[in-house]
Formats: C-alpha cells, structure tokens, sequence
C-alpha cells in the first residue's frame, strides 16, 4: 500500500520578549481636576438671572487660575465653549428642573464633570 499523503512539520521558532515600563523617579503624574460650582439664588424664577460660579474647582498640580470652564446649561449635553472665565451667568426661559452641568478641562485634557439640580419657577 502507497502512502497518498504526505505530512510536513515546519518549526518557526518564536521569540518573545517582555518589557517592563516602570515610572521614573521623580517623573510627574497628571491628575484629573475636581469640578465643583455654587448657584446663587438656589432657587428662582423665569425671571431670575442665576450666577453659577466655579471658582471652588481645583487641579492638584496646576491650580485653578489654568482651568476651562465648560456649561450645560440644558442637561443635554449642549455644552458651552470653554472658558477661562469660572462665572457663568444664565436666564431660564421655562419653568422646570434643569440639570446643570459644569466641565472643568486642565492644561493636560484631563476633565472633570459636576452636575446638579435646579429647580426654576414660574
């Protein structure tokens, strides 16, 4: 009887090598900011103008005077265009709850988001 195959084995050998990152000593590390901000009055109507004031928002490596400050004033993700400006003023034109936001941004792109709840009146 012949043999109707024919089986070949071929061996690649592989080499793997593992490298290892380590911080270096003395290196920086980046940090997200922290995002926080006060409304005042905490409550109002369609006819108050509302001062939101982030100036209580930090970065730990950079301070808060190189933040951007981003609004949502909507709760819809209708951000305003960063700012190195921490006040915000803003009319609501409806009665309702709207769910503020504030987006801190630092030098590096790190960002931090805040949001809370504002109860306005007609």
């Amino acid at each position: 009887m012949k043999p109707t195959h024919l089986l070949f084995f071929i061996f690649i050998p592989i080499v793997i090598t593992f490298f290892s990152c380590q911080k270096v000593p003395g290196a920086d590390e980046n940090h997200s900011p922290s995002a926080d901000f006060t409304v005042t009055p905490e409550t109002g109507d369609t006819s108050t103008v509302f001062t939101f004031d982030a100036s209580a928002s930090t970065d730990p490596e950079q301070g808060s005077d190189s933040l951007l400050y981003s609004w949502d004033f909507t709760g819809y993700h209708d951000w305003t265009e960063y700012s190195l400006e921490p006040q915000a003023q803003h009319k609501f034109t409806e009665a309702g709850n709207y769910e503020v936001g504030l987006q801190v941004k630092d030098k590096e792109g790190w960002t931090d988001v805040k949001r809370r709840t504002l109860t306005v009146t007609k």
